[in-house]
């Protein structure tokens, strides 16, 4: 009971994703990192033979919080940022088989919600960018990066619409782009 598989699409990859019931637990604290607004668990997932750990929102909170703010505002965007992507699964799957892809390069995720696919680059790119519009999303990603010991990996908050001035990459990620709402 709880417990949740899922094989990638088309059958192209072999399980990707194992999920043990999740355990509310707090973000890893760190003085220049915010806070999440949500109560996190630990998200357990075997990505190309690999185990992986990392914090996601709980879905009770989002959605909770997602009902305050609507109440209130009638156009308050659903936090779809808060959900693990099969696109971002999938996109890590292609990164760890494909590490020549980002190998010790600049690497930008621009949207990337939860985070997995900076998460797995910045074991073997030189540098990570993760990005977001959201600022509970970027924070989410930060405390992922420090509880996995990433020093590579920086988190910011902008959309692709207003890139900040300097911002240089050999390749750009765009997987939590690629989804279908109502999933």
């Amino acid at each position: 009971p709880g417990m949740i598989s899922y094989n990638c699409p088309e059958n192209k990859m072999p399980a990707c994703l194992f999920v043990v019931p999740p355990l509310l637990m707090p973000c890893p604290s760190h003085p220049t990192i915010a806070y999440p607004a949500y109560p996190l668990y630990t998200q357990h997932l075997v990505i190309a033979q690999q185990q992986w750990a990392i914090q996601i929102p709980a879905p009770f909170a989002v959605q909770q919080q997602y009902v305050q703010r609507s109440a209130t505002d009638a156009q308050a965007p659903f936090p779809s940022w808060a959900r693990l992507w099969p696109s971002a699964i999938a996109m890590a799957h292609f990164l760890l088989q494909n590490p020549q892809t980002i190998l010790h390069k600049r690497v930008l995720e621009i949207a990337g919600g939860i985070g997995l696919p900076s998460l797995v680059a910045a074991g073997l790119a030189s540098q990570v960018v993760y990005s977001d519009i959201s600022d509970e999303a970027v924070s989410v990603a930060a405390c992922n990066a420090k509880m996995l010991g990433l020093q590579n990996m920086e988190c910011q908050c902008f959309g692709w619409q207003r890139l900040p001035k300097g911002l240089t990459t050999d390749v750009v990620i765009l997987s939590d782009v690629n989804y279908d709402p109502r999933n």
